[in-house]
């Protein structure tokens, strides 16, 4: 029998028709924030969200499986040179999946908020031309000492035209927090700034196939499903390359967390947790 190589496009395949064969139904975070009454009835559903952080050709692959399957997600794009490749950027979009951008203009600003303001809008404006944009994720910069969600205590999303933001706007404690970040699903482990004070996942054994169980099992209700294309190659160099990123990336954030005394977890008050600031 072979084995599916975990953190490969066969084993994301898995996981995601795990979810599918056991009723949870997929929900991008344009159609949530417009219809969040609606989705937070239902007691299985999936926000499923991408955080391309380099090689799009990889994210276009990934959407293509998807898409195959009929399940949508949003894909949230930096706007950055390596990734903000138009041509995949449409080609994702017609497949059906949202377009959204993965921010962080407050690092890249050196903590300056006007100018991270003006950023954002700029970045905004060059990746409307590809693609309706409504809604945003952060990209955690571990080494920077600003948390780029702060950008949201002297602005609002409204300004810009956005319904909502991947930790700002959820409720992390109806949707717990399924992140594939350090290559593990361990929602405050291997992170900086991009962790959550919400509900934690349920006790399970290492990897996909841990999670792939406890979804068989019916421990894994409500989530948001952050997923790194990158990081599902579909052949073995890339594969092995990736692990090796993902290792020495992981030692270096865990040397930055003992530096400053854990995680930029960020709790927010109840009346935040439904709102679009």
């Amino acid at each position: 029998m072979t084995t599916t190589r975990d953190f490969s496009l066969a084993m994301l395949e898995r996981l995601l028709l795990t979810f599918k064969e056991s009723g949870h139904q997929f929900v991008r975070f344009h159609d949530y924030y417009q219809n969040r009454e609606l989705f937070d009835k239902q007691d299985r559903v999936v926000l499923f969200r991408h955080d391309v952080d380099r090689y799009p050709a990889t994210a276009l692959a990934t959407a293509k499986l998807q898409a195959g399957h009929g399940l949508l997600g949003t894909y949230y794009f930096r706007a950055k040179p390596w990734t903000l490749k138009p041509a995949i950027i449409k080609a994702i979009a017609d497949l059906g999946h949202e377009i959204g951008y993965h921010y962080e203009c407050l690092p890249d600003c050196g903590g300056d908020f006007d100018a991270a303001a003006e950023l954002f809008k700029a970045n905004l404006k060059k990746m409307r031309a590809y693609a309706p944009i409504t809604t945003a994720s952060m990209h955690s910069r571990p080494l920077s000492r600003w948390d780029g969600r702060r950008l949201w205590d002297r602005f609002s999303l409204e300004q810009f035209g956005l319904l909502g933001e991947a930790y700002r706007s959820i409720d992390h404690y109806r949707y717990t927090y399924l992140p594939d970040s350090g290559r593990n699903w361990k929602a405050n482990r291997n992170v900086v700034w991009d962790s959550v004070q919400g509900s934690s996942p349920p006790d399970m054994t290492n990897g996909t196939n841990g999670l792939i169980e406890a979804i068989t099992n019916g421990r894994i209700n409500t989530v948001q499903l952050l997923i790194h294309p990158n990081r599902w190659p579909s052949g073995f160099v890339g594969w092995m390359s990736q692990s090796l990123q993902d290792s020495a990336i992981n030692t270096i954030k865990n040397i930055v967390r003992r530096l400053r005394g854990g995680t930029g977890a960020i709790t927010m008050p109840s009346s935040d947790r439904h709102s679009t600031r």
